[in-house]
C-alpha cells in the first residue's frame, strides 16, 4: 500500500504561514456577550493589527447550527451586516481555513462601541 503525505500551506495574513500536516481548526466559544452598535466590525488574527481577508461571517441561529445571513471580510478584514440592527443578541460564526472558527453572540446597543473588533487564533 503506497503512503501518501499531504502538506497544506493555509495563508493568514500577509506574514503568518501555518504548514502542517493538516490545519485543524477548534471551535472558540466566547463566553461573554459582546455589545455593538451595529452588526459590523474588523477580523485580525491574535495580537497582529492587520485585518483578516476573507473571513466567512454568518450570522446564525441560537445553537450557531443554521447559517441565516453571511459575508466575508473585505481586503483590510472589514465586516457588515447593515440590514440586521434590530436590537436583538446575534449568534456569529467566524470561520476560515487555518483559522480556529469563532462563536460570539452580540447584543446590539446604541450605548456600546461603534463596531466589533473580533480576533481569531490560529489553527493548530
Amino acid at each position: 500500500m503506497k503512503q501518501r503525505a499531504i502538506l497544506l500551506v493555509c495563508v493568514l495574513g500577509a506574514s503568518l504561514f501555518c504548514t502542517s500536516a493538516y490545519c485543524q481548526n477548534a471551535v472558540m466559544v466566547q463566553q461573554e456577550v459582546l455589545i455593538s452598535q451595529a452588526l459590523s466590525g474588523h477580523v485580525q488574527l491574535g495580537a497582529v493589527r492587520s485585518g483578516l481577508r476573507n473571513v466567512l461571517i454568518e450570522v446564525c441561529d441560537a445553537e450557531w447550527k443554521k447559517s441565516i445571513a453571511s459575508t466575508t471580510t473585505d481586503i483590510d478584514g472589514a465586516f457588515s451586516f447593515p440590514a440586521l440592527k434590530s436590537k436583538k443578541t446575534y449568534h456569529l460564526r467566524l470561520s476560515m481555513p487555518g483559522a480556529n472558527t469563532l462563536l460570539v453572540k452580540v447584543k446590539i446597543k446604541s450605548s456600546g462601541p461603534k463596531e466589533l473588533s473580533l480576533s481569531l487564533t490560529p489553527a493548530t
